[in-house]
């Protein structure tokens, strides 16, 4: 299965690998002429293909998605003779997806970049869509770039080694592209929820798939995040605050997107635009999956985190929100359904 993304003047070809299929074979095919350094992790290192010269195995973990860390990428590549007609491959979760895109984005002002996501968050959201970047001062991506990968290379098969949590990481992204699209997606999601707890991966090509159709259509049409592009950081104005007030721990990313897709219908019902019912039922569909939707954290610190967020524009930030499956727009909140917002997904408010 392959599909194709045009983001501005660059395309990006997701590309499903079949049974058997190998992902260094791919790419030396499609690149016969670059020197290609691939960077993992110290989850996925076992993952690297024997007989590659030049793997960098970066420590792992959202402590590590620093600037010293892209130094450390542009180091190595300076130590092998790297030129701009070279290809950095990430094999990783997204930290590793972007940190890669983002140095390989400032390498002699632009190299090749491919990416083989190796978690489900990373396949369905990290890697479409060119955003690249590290974390600075408590601030998720608060440093980066618009980088679109030439090839993203989807491995099914990587997810069967992943832990439960990991899992439901990824999940929640699905949840909110299938929450952009509309009832239709939602009520898959809904079928396929059984052979999705089972680990079934025709299942997970499905949704992968389907996620990824959702958010390119969104990203052809805005890739630099001038306007509807926006609707996918659904939930994400909450989720990155709860991760900023929480240090980052207790929460991994998909989680507090569930928590902050739960918020964000919350306040959209205190402003009076969410339909009540449809909140409930996305309550009801994040509860099935085994999300929590209360934190242990203090609702003024989240509500501080709210208003650094990256994306304010003119001062102000401006939540993305739902009237029903489908319907989503923008919009800035005052303070105190904000907190109320914040406070009613919180044990300790």
């Amino acid at each position: 299965m392959k599909q194709e993304f045009r983001l501005g003047e660059r395309v990006s070809t997701v590309r499903f690998l079949e049974q058997g299929e190998r992902a260094e074979e791919i790419i030396r095919r499609e690149y016969p002429h670059s020197l290609i350094i691939w960077v993992a992790d110290e989850n996925t290192s076992r993952y690297l293909p024997a007989g590659e010269p030049h793997c960098l195995v970066l420590p792992a973990g959202e402590a590590f998605k620093t600037m010293e860390t892209i130094l450390r990428i542009v180091d190595f590549a300076l130590q092998v003779g790297a030129g701009r007609d070279s290809l950095f491959v990430a094999l990783g979760g997204g930290v590793v997806c972007d940190m890669t895109a983002f140095a390989a984005s400032v390498y002699m002002r632009g190299a090749g970049v491919v990416l083989l996501p190796s978690t489900l968050l990373a396949m369905v959201d990290a890697t479409l869509g060119g955003k690249s970047g590290v974390d600075y001062r408590g601030y998720k991506n608060i440093i980066g770039t618009f980088y679109p990968a030439s090839l993203i290379i989807i491995e099914p098969t990587y997810l069967a080694s992943l832990p439960q949590r990991e899992i439901m990481g990824g999940l929640a992204e699905v949840v909110k592209h299938a929450m952009l699209s509309g009832e239709d997606a939602l009520e898959r999601i809904e079928r396929l929820l059984p052979d999705i707890k089972a680990g079934n991966r025709d299942a997970f090509s499905s949704i992968i798939a389907e996620s990824l159709t959702v958010k390119g259509a969104v990203i052809e049409q805005d890739p630099l995040e001038r306007g509807i592009r926006a609707h996918l950081n659904l939930g994400h104005t909450f989720a990155h605050a709860l991760e900023s007030a929480t240090g980052f721990n207790g929460w991994s990313h998909g989680e507090a997107v569930a928590w902050g897709l739960s918020r964000a219908l919350h306040a959209g019902e205190l402003l009076g635009e969410t339909d009540p019912g449809y909140r409930r039922f996305i309550d009801e569909l994040l509860d099935r999956f085994g999300y929590r939707r209360y934190a242990e954290a203090d609702t003024s610190a989240i509500l501080e985190a709210v208003g650094s967020d990256k994306k304010k524009r003119g001062g102000e930030v401006r939540f993305v929100l739902q009237k029903k499956a489908g319907d989503t727009f923008t919009r800035a909140l005052p303070r105190e359904i904000v907190e109320e917002a914040i406070s009613g997904g919180c044990l300790n408010p």
